[in-house]
């Protein structure tokens, strides 16, 4: 182990990859997330590269709080003994970078009043999952707990055959394996999964038995999706059941044939109501031939008002 920190620049860049959004606003005074990057920064580097990386309290005065673009890395036996780096040049300004400068003023070390080492706490997504757990649209069920149990008593795990297990049990997931970077290594304890545009990592190794660590955003690493394959020779997929159709109705029974109507009244009555037109109308042609004829009339009166006589249809 160096005696002096190695140059992490490469570091910071991929640390601010896995956590996008941050660096925008770093050291920008009056802004509730200006110490958001250099909180991230400190504990990547503390927690996977050394834990000599720390924060720094300016000056060494707890009333001027921590600086926001310095990075502390212990030399010495008391939390004085730094070395101090400048992580981001022109801090605050549109064109601001990241940049790993050594500042320390070794004239001082170890007296108060410069620099402070101060240990920094989990906070964004760290690479070893060790960092602060994210809100993240994936999520870890006791049904995958069972999955990577059993297959723990089968097999030596790796986060290749863990990876490979879940996407068989829980088709449609996107399980997979990452990477800080393309650079770097696979991870050997931290798995993945693939939601939409983001990515959620989870620490599962060493195997407790329990949930493992996360869920993590770590959108901006790398993904690499594995195949589906099952070790576990006893199981199968867990997919939601289809739905079930309900059962289409019966067709309705056809209605019962009618019998042929009885129309012997019907007609008996129509036959009736021609005979009773038949002898109206011989009537009405007698009594149209009488009138043709005319009529004689005789009268006679012995007084007004008492007339008296005869009316006959002429011969």
């Amino acid at each position: 182990m160096s005696d002096r920190a190695p140059d992490m620049k490469g570091e910071l860049e991929a640390a601010t990859r896995a956590n996008p959004g941050l660096f925008e606003h770093a050291h920008r005074e009056g802004d509730p997330k200006r110490y958001d990057w250099i909180k991230m920064a400190a504990w990547w580097l503390h927690s996977k590269v050394d834990q000599r990386f720390g924060l720094n309290m300016k000056r060494d005065n707890d009333g001027q709080g921590l600086s926001m673009d310095i990075i502390t890395f212990r030399v010495g036996p008391t939390d004085r003994h730094v070395q101090v780096f400048d992580v981001c040049g022109r801090c605050g300004a549109p064109d601001q970078t990241i940049v790993w400068n050594d500042i320390t003023d070794w004239s001082t070390l170890g007296n108060p009043g410069t620099a402070r080492w101060v240990k920094p706490e989990p906070f964004g997504a760290a690479g070893t999952g060790g960092g602060a757990p994210q809100p993240a649209a994936a999520h870890w069920t006791e049904r995958h707990t069972a999955v990577v149990q059993a297959l723990a008593a089968k097999t030596a795990l790796t986060t290749r055959i863990i990876a490979e297990q879940l996407g068989w049990n829980f088709p449609g997931e996107n399980w997979g394996q990452k990477a800080a970077d393309p650079s770097r290594p696979i991870s050997a304890d931290t798995i993945a999964r693939k939601v939409g545009d983001r990515l959620i990592g989870y620490r599962v190794l060493p195997w407790t038995g329990a949930a493992p660590t996360g869920p993590g955003d770590i959108s901006g690493q790398s993904f690499y999706s594995r195949p589906p394959t099952n070790y576990l020779p006893d199981t199968v997929p867990v997919e939601p059941p289809a739905p079930v159709e309900p059962p289409a109705p019966p067709n309705p029974p056809a209605p019962p044939a009618a019998e042929p109507a009885d129309l012997t009244p019907v007609l008996a009555a129509i036959e009736a109501q021609g005979a009773l037109l038949a002898s109206l109308h011989d009537e009405v042609v007698a009594v149209r031939a009488q009138l043709r004829r005319g009529f004689d009339i005789n009268a006679s009166s012995k007084y007004l008002g008492g007339i008296t006589g005869t009316v006959r249809p002429k011969e």
